[in-house]
């Protein structure tokens, strides 16, 4: 029987249980979007007015106030619609996939922490928003969105890079490990084929060794590196493997693990922004619980793997 990766009857659970607040908020956007294309066009228009005939500024001036005036609206508009979602919603989430757990939509996961991932690297601009923080089988996790850039230059030569946009987990095992081991979504190998990319996978990470598995499927999406190939394998399990193939299969995100002695790390990049209310179209759907649980259901799979109590006493 082939192994799923996610329990559908926890999602639909979540689902049902948040339905009534789902249903609130759908009304509610509803009100929110009728008055958007009341005050957008009126307020815009008398904006233009004002600017390009009465105050007879330039276009480009007048184009400015327009879009402002666009932003402020929106926002002004938006911002309960906003609160009340995180409260209801969003926090309910993390209180039923996680007990105990607690929710912060303006803090994020620290940038010591996403530093010692050894995940990504060169940024100089780092934040996020929606932390919640909790246990998952007794593990303790942090957890946030996070948006990672390096930029460069000023003015017209100035250039961002997205170093992680995205979902970003980290735990707390009871004890350390004892190695370091990466699985990364593969781009050399599938971009360059298997000859080439092998040998420019085993350039990119100083200080790990590159680790080969049985599973053909695995090795065509991703590529692990570790500093003990014995202890890496304790990692790979079947079902681990199988999880984040059928993730990347599923939801075509590319998510990368690491385990750094006692810390296990997650990072899915993703440009879907999941603890922000849609204003165009339904609030939330089944879908939206669905690819949390899944995440999270990835994420206890992982740790079961490593079976911390029983082998923890031989590494």
């Amino acid at each position: 029987m082939k192994h799923e990766l996610a329990l559908d009857g926890e999602a639909i659970e979540l689902y049902r249980k948040l339905k009534p607040q789902i249903d609130l908020l759908e009304t509610q956007r509803k009100h929110v979007l009728n008055e958007l294309f009341f005050y957008i066009p009126v307020i815009s228009g008398v904006t233009v007015i004002v600017t390009h005939k009465l105050l007879s500024l330039s276009l480009t001036i007048t184009g400015i106030c327009f879009v402002t005036v666009i932003a402020l609206i929106y926002f002004w508009k938006t911002l309960g619609y906003t609160k009340k979602f995180k409260e209801q919603i969003v926090a309910e989430i993390f209180k039923t996939l996680a007990p105990g757990s607690y929710y912060l939509p303006e803090q994020y996961v620290s940038q010591s922490l996403f530093t010692t991932s050894d995940l990504y690297s060169n940024f100089n601009r780092y934040g996020g928003e929606d932390f919640a923080s909790g246990k998952i089988h007794n593990i303790d996790f942090e957890f946030s969105e996070l948006c990672v850039k390096y930029v460069s230059g000023s003015g017209k030569n100035k250039t961002t890079k997205i170093v992680f946009n995205g979902l970003f987990w980290t735990f707390s095992l009871p004890r350390t490990l004892g190695q370091r081991t990466l699985i990364l979504n593969d781009v050399a190998e599938s971009t360059l084929g298997s000859l080439v990319g092998r040998f420019i996978q085993k350039k990119l990470r100083p200080g790990y060794e590159l680790v080969q598995v049985e599973s053909a499927e695995f090795e065509k999406k991703f590529v692990v590196y570790s500093n003990d190939q014995i202890k890496s394998r304790y990692l790979l399990n079947p079902i681990v493997m199988e999880d984040l193939c059928e993730f990347r299969k599923k939801y075509r995100e590319s998510i990368d693990v690491s385990l750094q002695d006692d810390k296990l790390f997650i990072g899915v990049k993703t440009n879907k922004n999941y603890f922000e209310p849609r204003i165009w179209n339904k609030v939330v759907s089944y879908q939206d619980i669905q690819e949390i649980c899944d995440i999270l259901k990835l994420a206890k799979d992982i740790i079961n793997s490593l079976d911390i109590k029983s082998k923890l006493k031989v590494l």
